[in-house]
């Protein structure tokens, strides 16, 4: 009798040492649990940012791709633009902040950048570059920022592209301009845990003018 005492108390000292245990656990939990989700939507975040990234390199290699294609053609730098405007609406929470368009014969590296232009006015330094705002990236009709919107206009004058104008760069067989599209997105945090809820993504590509095709 006097052993079934004891085992009954020592079941009863285990319980509950057990239910102690559990009350800590939950405790610990309720600690724990913003940061593992602070942790976890930080990964999302930086993940998605990662993603508008790559999204923003390939938009940035296509529309330096289309400008060196249109070469010395008057709408080289408007199609760049159409081609950007269309890519970063397909992005995330990702909006342009800046586009350059610069030579990069020897300037290899992105020039005339920071400036952080607004609206419409003709930005750039004279045969070096241009600078475009977002504005005039979503801008959709040619006419507004490029002479008579006529693919055949003889000048850049007055032209939101007239610093670096494709009438007067070179596109000979080998020996043609390089040419550099720079852009600066600004992506937005929605968990606010990156840098204040903002993060500057900058990409930018290099490709030769191509010549002119002559055929018969």
């Amino acid at each position: 009798m006097r052993d079934l005492i004891e085992r009954l108390q020592q079941r009863s000292r285990a319980a509950g040492r057990l239910e102690g245990d559990g009350g800590a656990v939950i405790v610990e939990f309720a600690l724990v649990l913003p940061i593992l989700l602070t942790f976890s939507l930080g990964i999302i975040d930086f993940g998605n940012a990662y993603r508008q990234e790559n999204i923003g390199q390939q938009v940035v290699m296509s529309a330096a791709r289309t400008d060196s294609q249109q070469s010395k053609g008057r709408f080289a730098d408007y199609e760049a633009l159409r081609n950007i405007s269309s890519g970063a609406s397909a992005m995330a929470n990702t909006v342009v902040k800046e586009v350059v368009v610069w030579k990069a014969n020897t300037l290899i590296t992105p020039q005339c950048t920071g400036t952080n232009p607004t609206g419409t006015t003709v930005k750039g330094t004279a045969g070096l570059c241009n600078i475009y705002s977002v504005t005039q990236v979503n801008e959709p009709n040619p006419g507004v920022g490029f002479p008579a919107g006529a693919s055949n206009s003889l000048s850049c004058n007055g032209g939101w592209d007239s610093n670096w104008c494709p009438l007067t760069r070179n596109n000979a067989d080998g020996a043609g301009d390089y040419l550099g599209i720079y852009v600066a997105f600004e992506y937005s945090s929605f968990t606010k845990i990156i840098a204040s809820g903002k993060q500057k993504i900058s990409e930018y590509a290099i490709y030769r003018l191509e010549p002119a095709f002559v055929g018969g």
